[in-house]
């Protein structure tokens, strides 16, 4: 375990089961990631995730896909995610993610200028901090949802253990897991769904 002081409590988590999930609750939708570019095992992981925001002011992560890939394979594996999340359902159509929001630096400012090339996916660029310090202070700004369980992830989700133990696992001096990419991807989602209700980054360049 890591040293230092858990950020986010346990009995803060909130799950729910994708099976019996009432979609309608859901006002809007959007894809995020956190990507990296190497595969090798000290190298990041890249995270993509489907969030919604519920008419009962809760964020829900709807869908995530969590690998090591290199970048041929990432810009294919971000692809093949937008297009699972944008299976259009007529009964809910509110599912459908309005945007996909990547971050601004390495394989993601890449992905970035390959995906807007294409004009298949419409993208929105996240300028992503490189200091750790920035990183945990971003973070921080989760925590108030956390507490009032408004953060609810799929237990059934293959990925629900990793983003679990790693969330949990995250102090106030570092990640039991040695990693905080999903982390990350949390609290940009948290300032999408609760910064604005059309937040847009361009501020923050």
């Amino acid at each position: 375990a890591a040293k230092g002081t858990g950020i986010v409590n346990e009995d803060w988590w909130a799950e729910y089961d994708p099976t019996d999930f009432d979609k309608s609750i859901i006002t809007r939708t959007f894809c995020i990631a956190d990507t990296a570019s190497t595969v090798k095992t000290y190298s990041d992981y890249s995270v993509l995730m489907h969030v919604g925001l519920g008419s009962d002011q809760r964020m829900y992560i709807l869908d995530a896909s969590i690998g090591k890939w290199e970048t041929p394979k990432l810009r294919q594996k971000v692809h093949e995610f937008w297009q699972r999340c944008t299976q259009l359902d007529m009964a809910y159509p509110l599912m459908m993610p309005w945007c996909f929001y990547l971050e601004n630096k390495s394989s993601g400012h890449y992905l970035i200028q390959e995906i807007m090339s294409s004009g298949n996916i419409p993208v929105q660029a996240i300028p992503r901090d490189r200091t750790s310090r920035d990183k945990l202070a971003r973070f921080l700004t989760t925590v108030p949802y956390f507490a009032q369980r408004r953060i609810v992830f799929p237990y059934t989700n293959e990925h629900y253990a990793h983003m679990r133990r790693e969330i949990l696992g995250l102090t106030d001096k570092s990640s039991a897991t040695g990693h905080d990419d999903v982390c990350d991807v949390v609290a940009d989602s948290v300032a999408v769904c609760f910064g604005a209700p059309a937040m847009d980054y361009s501020g923050w360049l």
